[in-house]
């Protein structure tokens, strides 16, 4: 499975698990696992988005210039960042306010393209 194929099947695999509050993707020698409170979150409120990164044997993965960034695909307005912080080796922490409601797809990069995935995430009661 190519990499591009193994994010495409990871977005597949989110969009049918977006209704918990944690959803996995897996790449060539890492695991993603993005997690959020509220459980539901909602426009113009707060919500702690939690990733968790790991390498073989599930060890922390470390990364360097991690990127994110939240959009909605059904919509024209652009991309907001999501700023994560390391909190603790593989764990990142971003506060971030969604500005509505609806499907949003949160992608994560880290440098040389590891990890590379997208989340979605419904936003709205």
């Amino acid at each position: 499975m190519t990499a591009r194929a193994l994010v495409a099947a990871c977005l597949l695999l989110a969009a049918g698990c977006a209704s918990g509050t944690s959803l996995r993707a897996y790449g060539e020698g890492w695991s993603a696992t993005l997690s959020w409170t509220p459980r539901r979150p909602v426009a113009l409120q707060p919500v702690v988005l939690r990733l968790r990164l790991t390498g073989p044997a599930d060890a922390p993965l470390e990364v360097l210039e991690l990127q994110a960034e939240a959009g909605m695909p059904e919509m024209d307005h652009g991309v907001e960042a999501v700023e994560f912080r390391r909190m603790a080796p593989g764990v990142y922490e971003a506060r971030h306010v969604f500005s509505m409601d609806g499907r949003w797809v949160i992608r994560i990069r880290g440098k040389a393209g590891r990890p590379d995935a997208s989340f979605v995430v419904h936003v709205g009661r």
